[in-house]
């Protein structure tokens, strides 16, 4: 699946760097990243994060998170990543 915005939607993909800027304005710079690295390793995947089904896996992990904050950013990049997969489809990027 391409990485590039949705022809007529202008909807880039999420990305390892989107996740972690949303996990840091829930919850700072500091504890995001550790959160991302610790999810990343739970999720058996490697960083940089690619493609878009990794990160899904990545978010899949955060979902999980006892943490409450993280469990809500994830849950957001969860939906972003649905969205721009179906947006995908339906234009065929």
């Amino acid at each position: 699946m391409s990485t590039s915005s949705i022809p007529g939607y202008g909807q880039e993909a999420p990305t390892e760097k989107t996740a972690v800027q949303s996990l840091s304005e829930a919850m700072g710079a500091a504890p995001a990243q550790t959160a991302w690295s610790g999810a990343v390793r739970g999720a058996g995947k490697s960083s940089p994060v690619v493609p878009i089904e990794d990160l899904e896996c990545v978010t899949d992990t955060l979902i999980k998170s006892d943490n409450g904050l993280v469990r809500v950013a994830a849950r957001s990049l969860k939906i972003r990543i649905i969205t721009y997969k179906a947006l995908a489809r339906k234009v065929g990027a």
